[in-house]
């Protein structure tokens, strides 16, 4: 097979090509792509010579293409098509018309707390979207992993809580929250209000996404030279609540997870009886999509959806 040389190709041959095989008239075609008959008709001798075939052949009801010309023609209108997509830039500036799928990297917690809202935002809003959500581990107290996914592209973008943040990303506060404690509606002992004394005397869940002894609540405690009794730690919110309604143990959480744990697990709530540590809730992206209008979209939900979660916004940022 005789291999032509893409180079003595021009593209405009390739559209008088296509207009041809399309309407099978001269004359039609020159008007379809803006040339003079005088120019379509030189443009089809070129495009004989270039494929050592006649291609068209006169007829009584016009151009007729040849068994060549036949094979050549689906392959040739869809290069066209591909290129004049790669090539257009399209303004997409209705949430309606976006066609993407999304992935948002978080823990249980917030999977919790805004999976349902985004759904319901998206479908409403943006009916061609597909929203996944996969779950963000806590590294070595760090986000390491969560990071190198925003690098890769693994995910389009991630909810954290108050890490520091490296410069290639951008990121937008969503709010925060501090702790209240938890304990089953039957619980012999626990009341609306807990001292710090019997505070420290019940058994207590922790949650960690680490093989970890203590932790933030435990450093609060330890400034006033407590030790809470840990009994059980897991790596789930939704463990936590479960164990938090079958047993006497209680359960230090987000204050947002508070309506939650009453609504799904019956829980009873009681303010702490010491100052607890506020952590800070951050949507984080990669730089190179902040002027995605997708991206802006999806980051306006997210917010949207933090605000109806109950996720505070505006006194803390």
């Amino acid at each position: 097979m005789h291999q032509k040389n893409i180079n003595s190709i021009d593209l405009n041959l390739l559209k008088v090509f296509a207009a041809l095989a399309k309407e099978r008239s001269v004359t039609k075609a020159a008007d379809s792509v803006g040339l003079s008959q005088p120019a379509v008709s030189h443009a089809l001798r070129r495009l004989r010579d270039l494929m050592d075939d006649d291609l068209f052949v006169r007829a009584a009801d016009g151009m007729q293409p040849t068994e060549r010309c036949r094979e050549l023609a689906p392959a040739i209108e869809a290069s066209l098509k591909m290129l004049e997509d790669a090539l257009t830039v399209k303004e997409v500036n209705d949430p309606a018309n976006l066609q993407a799928t999304y992935r948002i990297g978080m823990n249980d917690l917030f999977s919790t707390l805004l999976v349902p809202g985004l759904t319901a935002m998206a479908a409403d809003q943006a009916p061609n979207v597909s929203l996944r959500f996969l779950h963000t581990l806590e590294i070595n107290k760090s986000l390491s992993d969560a990071y190198s996914d925003l690098d890769s592209g693994t995910i389009d973008m991630t909810i954290i809580q108050d890490f520091d943040t490296p410069s290639r990303f951008d990121r937008e506060l969503l709010g925060a929250s501090d702790f209240v404690c938890a304990a089953r509606a039957s619980h012999p002992s626990f009341g609306p209000k807990v001292s710090l004394e019997q505070y420290t005397q019940f058994g207590h869940i922790m949650f960690t996404t680490l093989d970890a002894e203590y932790g933030r609540i435990d450093e609060a405690l330890a400034k006033k030279s407590i030790r809470r009794n840990i009994q059980l730690r897991v790596p789930h919110y939704s463990a936590a609540l479960s164990a938090t309604a079958q047993t006497d143990l209680i359960y230090t959480l987000p204050r947002i997870l508070a309506p939650h744990a009453e609504q799904a697990f019956g829980l009873q709530m009681s303010e702490l009886p010491f100052e607890a540590p506020l952590r800070k809730i951050f949507q984080v992206w990669h730089k190179t999509r902040t002027k995605e209008f997708g991206h802006q979209w999806l980051r306006t939900v997210v917010s949207e959806a933090a605000n109806k979660a109950g996720i505070r916004t505006t006194q803390f940022a």
